[in-house]
């Protein structure tokens, strides 16, 4: 899958996703992946030190694991286009466990002012 895949895609539909995946599996294969959306965020105050907020994003995991379509937008007017597309990249590399019967939607905001 390129390095856009999903980007320009729209939201995901959670009529396709039936599948389960237990929500404390999803927020720590996120948070293993946290220096890299930080990196993100790091990258936008370097352009624009005004940048405040973050950005949720809607996500389908597939059978494998893998995401496969991302849909991400800005918390805040100051969020860059760039960080968002940063943000969905990352995404799309992260693996997940395989989730139990289908596919599954996640939504997930990252506010980088609240994150430690």
């Amino acid at each position: 899958m390129s390095s856009d895949a999903g980007l320009s895609a729209p939201a995901p539909d959670a009529s396709t996703t039936e599948g389960r995946l237990p929500p404390e599996t999803i927020r720590r294969v996120i948070r293993s992946a946290f220096p890299r959306f930080r990196k993100c965020y790091e990258v936008a105050l370097a352009a624009n030190p005004n940048a405040r907020g973050g950005v949720s994003s809607r996500f389908v995991i597939g059978l494998d694991g893998v995401v496969e379509l991302v849909y991400s937008e800005a918390m805040d007017a100051s969020i860059p286009a760039s960080m968002v597309d940063c943000i969905s990249n990352v995404y799309l590399r992260v693996e997940f466990p395989p989730p139990l019967d289908g596919k599954v939607m996640v939504t997930y905001p990252i506010d980088f002012q609240n994150e430690k």
